[in-house]
């Protein structure tokens, strides 16, 4: 039976996490349906509570626990490896063994090692070093990495990149930092995010169903009325950094909904693609406050909106994101997987985000011209939504001509890993 461990995603929270890992347990069980899974997660309880599958076992990835037990016990039992004392290991943590025992370990990180995000720097490298101490290979599925130009960045990449059996590079920006930071290095090669390989049913947990199915009926009966539907999600990631830099982006937001509403036909999703319900009050990977918030400005500055507007209030999970998604005419969306999700279903997005991870993407479907930094002050939002309705039909055979070869370099992670690694 095969077994593999996996890294840096969860169920609940970010949901193009959940996107990245319900679609690479999907995949590997489409070849090997008896595998089971070891899911190292950064909200184990959370998601030990709505995990549905028998074959999928959970372990904490929390930064405490990751420094306390999996990390110095992994050193132990290296150490107890070099000095022939195995009898010893079964004395240690079940998510010590349970790494050990796996084929390999696959690091579904969105992004790592990056100039700029030197706090995460001890996550991205305790979460795949245990498992290099065990001697359990790694592989990095689709994500993005570098520039490497700050020190700490540099030094934990020569140390630990090189080490990882395949690391593979979401985008050219990636692929073109790892190529010139390691030269004459083969451990790397390009791929779509792996998120492009997730299929209806491959969802691990069923939050909400039945509310996620009324939303689904609300949404085909506007229209059915002849109303353009365009999605809308936010991201908590962009607000903190809005935060930051002193851009109102919930009033941003807002006025352009705002406008929208008033000048048609038109009803609008606030839909999120990372989710905590439990914790309301909190904003880390959780847009369903910042959805609170932009409904209630909406209706506070007119009441009639309320028929206009459905603000998803709960957690739903990838399918259903997705399910509600497919109701829409474009999408506009401050999260990447959102923007996957988006394009993965040939419905043409608006990308209003941060980083030129958005842009790479978007860019495989001809579409770049519809991403735009939060920070814009000069672009006329309006006009390019306008633009996009108009020419719908033109954007979605861009999409659809285009995803097949996409869908195809996400999938060739799974190639690799079953004719390299679990072929054995």
């Amino acid at each position: 039976m095969k077994k593999i461990s996996i890294i840096g995603a969860t169920i609940i929270g970010n949901r193009g996490a959940e996107a990245m890992l319900s679609a690479t347990i999907g995949r590997i069980k489409d070849r090997y349906p008896n595998a089971h899974f070891y899911v190292y997660s950064y909200y184990p309880a959370d998601d030990f509570e709505v995990i549905e599958q028998s074959n999928v076992s959970i372990h904490s990835a929390t930064p405490i626990y990751l420094v306390t037990v999996l990390f110095p016990f992994a050193l132990l039992f290296g150490l107890f490896r070099v000095l022939r004392l195995k009898s010893l290991n079964r004395w240690l943590p079940a998510s010590v063994r349970d790494l050990y025992n796996s084929d390999l370990l696959i690091d579904l990180a969105g992004v790592s090692f990056m100039d700029g995000r030197r706090v995460f720097l001890p996550f991205n490298i305790l979460t795949i070093w245990p498992a290099m101490l065990v001697g359990t290979p790694v592989v990095k599925f689709a994500q993005g990495m570098g520039p490497f130009n700050q020190t700490a960045t540099r030094i934990a990449a020569r140390l630990f990149l090189p080490r990882c059996k395949q690391i593979f590079a979401r985008g050219e920006y990636t692929e073109e930092f790892l190529k010139s930071f390691f030269l004459n290095s083969h451990n790397y090669q390009r791929a779509a995010d792996v998120a492009f390989s997730h299929r209806k049913g491959d969802s691990l947990s069923s939050e909400n169903l039945s509310y996620a199915k009324t939303v689904c009926e609300r949404l085909r009966s506007m229209q059915e009325d002849g109303s353009a539907i365009i999605g809308i999600c936010p991201s908590s990631v962009v607000y903190s950094k809005s935060q930051e830099t002193g851009v109102d982006y919930i009033g941003k937001l807002a006025e352009v909904i705002e406008i929208l509403l008033l000048k048609g036909n038109t009803s609008v999703l606030l839909f999120p693609n990372a989710t905590r319900d439990k914790q309301m009050d909190k904003f880390r990977n959780n847009d369903l406050p910042l959805i609170d918030q932009i409904y209630k400005r909406l209706i506070a500055g007119n009441a009639s909106f309320s028929t206009k507007i459905l603000a998803v209030d709960r957690n739903i999970n990838t399918d259903s994101i997705k399910n509600m998604i497919n109701f829409c005419d474009i999408t506009i969306v401050s999260r990447f997987h959102a923007m996957i999700a988006s394009l993965s279903m040939a419905i043409p997005v608006m990308v209003l985000g941060w980083s030129h991870k958005y842009f790479e993407v978007m860019k495989q479907f001809n579409m770049e011209a519809f991403v735009v930094d939060y920070q814009d002050e000069q672009h006329d939002f309006i006009s390019s939504i306008e633009r996009m309705l108009k020419e719908k039909d033109q954007y979605v055979s861009q999409i659809t001509t285009n995803l097949p070869v996409v869908k195809q370099e996400s999938y060739k992670q799974f190639e690799y890993i079953f004719k390299e690694v679990l072929h054995k």
